[in-house]
């Protein structure tokens, strides 16, 4: 149940990004795009944290976990 959890919240990470890119054309000012791209940032490094707790704790199915997460953000159309 805690891999699920961390899988979702790794999940959670880039689409939050993905939502969010957009928004950069049209903040108000150069503060609100700093702003902006520092969540941008932080979701990033929870993604990354979420990978290394898959990778350090879970065995052969965190690690497949992992993976299967940075590769759904691979920039790739289909992913």
């Amino acid at each position: 149940m805690l891999r699920r959890i961390i899988v979702t919240q790794g999940d959670t990470e880039p689409a939050s990004v993905e939502q969010q890119r957009l928004l950069a054309n049209s903040a108000p000012s150069g503060y609100d795009m700093r702003n902006l791209f520092q969540v941008n940032v932080e979701e990033g490094r929870h993604l990354w944290a979420m990978v290394y707790l898959l990778h350090s704790y879970f065995g052969r199915d965190g690690r497949d976990e992992a993976e299967d997460l940075l590769a759904r953000r691979s920039g790739h159309a289909d992913s």
